[in-house]
């Protein structure tokens, strides 16, 4: 390639970059529901298979396993050898879970829940308390919030940042 050709290609790129006004940011939006669905959206379902995985908390011979910001598996570790799912706990916007003689407390969103767990393959909502927690930390940089509903989950967006010329 000769030089005269280089020079225009490296003159037109750095030319067409000073022109750039825009700056383009991956931030985490918030996944949204209405504060009435947040407060119905804890269920007892049949097991599923484990997905995405997250934190684990035992009691006694069951694993309680995050799906982080979707709910809890069930297993049932008896034979750790051959563990089986007994139940889902759908729960959005869970991330976090303790268990305290016979009850599971996770949250939901900014609610804390309360499980029944005398009998783990089967847990029954005990309590709820409303709006006592945190909302769920993004993964990144949080895009505006407006507080318009409970945040149960995080999505990455593209937010187009414009850049004022020097001048």
């Amino acid at each position: 390639m000769n030089i005269s050709l280089c020079l225009l290609l490296v003159s037109g790129t750095l030319l067409l970059s000073a022109c750039s006004t825009n700056y383009r940011v991956v931030e985490s939006a918030p996944d949204v529901i209405s504060w009435d669905s947040l407060r119905h959206s804890v269920t007892i379902q049949p097991p599923k298979p484990v997905v995405h995985p997250g934190k684990v908390v035992t009691y006694e011979h069951f694993l309680f396993i995050s799906d982080p910001y979707k709910g809890w598996y069930v297993i049932d570790n008896t034979s750790s050898s051959s563990p089986r799912g007994v139940a889902y706990i759908a729960a959005p916007g869970s991330l976090d879970g303790s268990v305290n003689h016979g009850y599971f407390y996770i949250n939901n969103s900014t609610d804390l829940v309360v499980l029944d767990i005398s009998d783990p393959s089967s847990p029954k909502i005990s309590k709820r308390l409303q709006n006592v927690l945190r909302v769920p930390a993004p993964p990144r940089t949080m895009s505006d919030y407006h507080n318009s509903g409970a945040v149960i989950g995080w999505h990455d967006t593209l937010v187009i940042v414009p850049i004022s010329p020097l001048g």
